[in-house]
């Protein structure tokens, strides 16, 4: 049995980004590191996108960033300036390649392509060809969909992504369009999200807030009319297509820190339930287990406040019950409040008075009577 220091299990966003934070930093250089995934990424799967006012997480990869955000209903429309935020967006191809070439580039690091069969208690991971031993597993392979647990609520967001080109400039490259509502709703929370590389090319993405999936047709379709409508028929081009499943719940995704396993990403909790937005809060993950190895023990798992975890679980309530369209939610928090406070909120840095400030402006019957429902369930 192989004997490491560190062992990460799973090379995603999660796994890749730790491993990254390891090897920039010198004092995990006489640590054996192992890094464990049945493949090595290379191909762009996924794109992420955070929004942040440091130029500090991975700025050498970012392909655009925008400081204007369109956000659309039925009705009103409104262009945002976020400074000093910027949304900012990531292609996955771009972050494997580079993350990998600085692992490759480290001594300590050691990348193996098998399959992980299990992990087990006592800290040893078994694969398809051999079994590890670490004094620290930190683990985002698992199922994160978590339904039909009582007084857990879950939603997925579910999407469909294409990366189109126009023939002829359409886009304003300036300005990313994050909410637009200005769809059939059809019963659900759906909206198109539109980040614009140039003038002719896009990601165009098809959002939905729901219990259950889409047929894979419709979300074409569906993708297709709002490219057909909103431009006018222009002819276009499919560069690249993704798809993606989120969980968004307020089931308690945590770690037992008296164990030598610690989950990370999803797994460990860095998917913020109400949006979905998860490579940001890795970010803020990873660095809370890193401060804890460098004083030799991890003593406390990477957990949002309980005050953000009861706000998500009182949206998802809200927008599970549909006692209120959907749309009319982001409209009252988008357009009745200060945007750089909003984007402070979602990122969990806010203070009590900022917090009562935003929910005075959503509907205060509807969240109230959630907010008491979930405080007396929420784990």
């Amino acid at each position: 049995m192989e004997k490491y220091d560190i062992i990460i299990t799973g090379a995603g966003a999660a796994g890749l980004s730790f491993a990254y934070k390891l090897a920039k930093d010198s004092f995990f250089d006489n640590k054996k590191i192992l890094l464990l995934d049945k493949e090595e990424k290379s191909v762009n799967d996924k794109t992420w996108c955070f929004w942040s006012k440091e130029n500090n997480i991975f700025p050498e990869i970012i392909l655009k960033k925008w400081n204007k955000l369109l956000i659309r209903t039925s009705h009103k429309s409104q262009i945002f300036d976020i400074n000093p935020y910027s949304y900012n967006l990531i292609k996955s191809s771009d972050f494997y390649r580079y993350v990998l070439k600085t692992l490759h580039s480290k001594k300590n690091f050691h990348f193996k392509t098998e399959k992980i069969e299990e992990i087990r208690t006592h800290g040893s991971v078994v694969t398809n060809k051999s079994i590890y031993h670490g004094e620290y597993i930190f683990n985002s392979i698992g199922n994160t969909i978590i339904k039909e647990r009582e007084k857990v609520i879950t939603l997925l967001q579910h999407f469909k992504g294409w990366e189109i080109q126009m023939e002829r400039p359409v886009f304003n490259p300036e300005v990313a369009t994050l909410m637009d509502f200005d769809i059939d709703q059809k019963g659900d929370c759906r909206f198109v999200y539109v980040l614009p590389y140039d003038e002719f090319t896009a990601m165009v993405e098809y959002t939905v807030f729901s219990e259950n999936l889409l047929d894979r047709k419709e979300y074409n379709a569906e993708l297709e009319n709002y490219l057909n409508t909103k431009y006018n028929n222009q002819p276009y081009k499919i560069l690249h297509e993704e798809f993606g499943v989120i969980p968004m719940s307020d089931f308690k995704y945590t770690s037992d820190v008296k164990n030598s396993i610690i989950n990370i990403g999803t797994l460990g909790g860095a998917t913020k339930a109400s949006t979905g937005y998860t490579f940001y809060f890795i970010q803020k993950q990873i660095d809370h287990y890193i401060k804890q190895l460098k004083k030799s023990k991890i003593k406390k798992a990477f957990m949002p406040k309980f005050k953000y975890r009861l706000y998500d679980s009182v949206l998802l309530h809200v927008l599970k019950e549909k006692k209120v369209p959907a749309y009319t939610i982001f409209e009252d928090l988008f357009f009745k409040s200060e945007i750089k406070l909003v984007l402070k909120f979602l990122s969990e840095n806010t203070n009590i008075l900022e917090d009562i400030i935003l929910m005075s402006k959503v509907n205060i019957p509807v969240f109230s009577r959630a907010m008491i429902r979930r405080f007396r369930e929420l784990d």
